[in-house]
């Protein structure tokens, strides 16, 4: 089990969270087709913790928002570089 799917498979409150989150990623989801720097951050976040395909965006995301990078199996190295991809978003206007 994964952090995320205990949520979903927790408390009526959990449940409820989870529902809330997955709304949120999907709405974030839809808003890269229209924001080219975030797509390229949620495609650079699926392809670095990915975990060959066993893990959604909404794990995913929930992992990176609300907890240490460090804990994505193998990727102990790449939070170095997930730092610094993170330092460099901007929200630049759109021109």
């Amino acid at each position: 089990m994964t952090e995320f799917n205990d949520k979903l498979n927790g408390s009526e409150d959990d449940r409820r969270e989870a529902k809330h989150w997955i709304t949120f990623c999907d709405e974030l989801i839809l808003a890269s087709g229209q924001d080219q720097e975030l797509r390229m951050g949620l495609a650079w976040l699926d392809k670095r913790f990915n975990d060959g395909g066993k893990l959604s965006m909404y794990e995913i995301l929930w992992r990176v928002i609300f907890t240490n990078p460090k804990r994505f199996v193998g990727q102990e190295n790449n939070t170095l570089n997930m730092e610094s991809f993170m330092k460099g978003l901007t929200r630049k206007e759109k021109k």
